[in-house]
């Protein structure tokens, strides 16, 4: 229940909210379900979208049928709406910085009067100029630069535009936007996120660019903790890279962050992960070098054999983490999958006495 989240309106549903629910367990308040889920525990809030129940006309409607058919008997029957609200407030663009994107006026120099003039007013000459007179008063160029969010905002579409040396953005921008996937973490997800859309919008009324929207896929990464807490220098819990690379290689770095959790979910960090990962890699090293080296090609495979059941779970696993890769993001299952799979190979594979249905082609 915050008053400060939506509308305002306090709410309270202890079936589906886990706050609401250990407040009305802990007063012994009724703890009515308007929502099915499969395999519900009885001592959490079910947050699942199932069907509806307990409510009425729109019992055994999906979540998302029940949404909009609730919302429109709420507005004909004159009691609600449907309203997005993007928690908009009031944004500061001005910066003390020596660098950054200028904000294009003149001001007066007169610090009690607030006239000035905009760059669009302004000969080439007097914009190349750190002060101007006019009518008998000096204008002084701003020194604050706008915010970094006017930089950050579009590059999406300058980093497509890299030749162009006249106009902000060229055709080419336009072959390549929108962008395909969009990775960075939670705290984009909002402020650059909604900028970015802004700022695109912006671009595509005033025709530099085609789309209206900057990105087609979002994959918000989790952060690395330390002891439950964010790596950060401020609380010297930062493990270097550049250490661990030199001892473990980046094979090993990079296939312990992808494997320890979900890419959208924090990750802790454990020097034990990251030697167990070293460890599986010389695994999988010396075994594909083995196999390399005393086995070339099959023919006249039986897939009831030990090397048929191989070839499938080998094509099967192919399927699994390509998937997990181009579609679900899904790392950690991909490098499970490959793990099973190096699990599977029998050890009379590796070795030169191979049974007969595995006889090299000579």
């Amino acid at each position: 229940m915050l008053s400060d989240y939506g509308s305002g309106a306090l709410m309270g549903v202890p079936g589906h909210d886990q706050r609401d629910f250990e407040f009305a367990t802990k007063y012994s308040l009724p703890i009515i379900k308007v929502i099915s889920s499969e395999g519900e525990d009885s001592d959490k809030a079910s947050t699942d979208k199932g069907k509806l129940i307990n409510s009425g006309q729109f019992d055994g409607l999906s979540f998302d049928d029940a949404f909009i058919k609730i919302q429109k008997f709420a507005e004909q029957n004159n009691f609600g709406r449907f309203e997005e609200n993007y928690r908009l407030r009031n944004w500061g663009v001005s910066r003390q910085r020596s660098w950054g994107a200028p904000i294009p006026m003149m001001i007066s120099e007169n610090e009690d009067d607030n006239d000035a003039i905009p760059f669009s007013d302004l000969s080439d000459k007097e914009l190349r100029a750190e002060s101007i007179e006019r009518n008998g008063k000096k204008y002084i160029k701003e020194k604050d630069t706008l915010d970094t969010f006017f930089e950050s905002s579009w590059y999406y579409a300058r980093y497509a535009s890299f030749k162009s040396n006249n106009d902000i953005l060229d055709n080419e921008a336009n072959y390549w936007l929108p962008v395909d996937q969009y990775i960075g973490g939670i705290e984009h997800a909002i402020l650059h996120l909604l900028y970015s859309r802004f700022f695109c919008k912006v671009l595509n009324e005033l025709g530099y660019l085609d789309t209206r929207e900057p990105f087609t896929n979002l994959l918000c990464q989790g952060m690395v903790l330390m002891d439950g807490a964010k790596m950060s220098k401020s609380k010297g819990n930062v493990v270097n890279p550049d250490d661990l690379i030199e001892e473990y290689g980046a094979d090993s770095l990079r296939l312990f962050m992808m494997f320890a959790a979900p890419a959208e979910q924090s990750l802790e960090w454990s020097d034990s992960g990251i030697k167990g990962s070293f460890k599986f890699i010389n695994k999988l090293w010396t075994m594909s070098q083995k196999h390399f080296s005393t086995v070339e090609h099959y023919e006249h495979i039986s897939e009831d054999s030990d090397i048929g059941k191989l070839y499938i779970k080998v094509n099967q696993t192919i399927k699994k983490v390509n998937d997990d890769f181009s579609r679900r993001f899904s790392f950690n299952t991909a490098i499970s999958s490959v793990m099973e799979m190096i699990n599977a190979i029998p050890d009379k594979f590796l070795d030169d006495n191979s049974s007969e249905d595995q006889k090299k082609i000579s």
